[in-house]
């Protein structure tokens, strides 16, 4: 298990000046490559799944998709999205609704 080591100097009228150590244990669980992650606040329930707005054309689209392992921020897009994909970030944006013309 590697270990991750972190210094940190202390002063103190009553102790001097000391050094202390904190060490934090990193396990690694699950590793995975080659796949889409998108933060987790971009994915929405729709129908019976989930889903992403994308940019398509210029156009503000419903993407459908399949989620695979989440982390606290983040979840691993199995099914729905490909490389390059433009997904719009805030899902909750006034206004925003399919066909919609989308800048950027």
């Amino acid at each position: 298990m590697p270990f991750l080591f972190l210094t940190r100097q202390v002063s103190s009228a009553l102790f001097g000046c000391r050094s202390l150590y904190f060490y934090f244990a990193i396990n690694t669980t699950h590793r995975q490559e080659d796949k889409l992650v998108v933060p987790k606040t971009v994915v929405f329930p729709y129908e019976k799944g989930d889903a992403v707005w994308v940019v398509r054309e210029g156009k503000a689209a419903i993407q459908t998709v399949t989620k695979g392992l989440e982390t606290g921020t983040d979840v691993v897009i199995e099914e729905g999205l490909q490389p390059g994909d433009r997904v719009i970030i805030n899902p909750k944006l006034e206004g925003l609704k399919e066909g919609k013309k989308v800048a950027g």
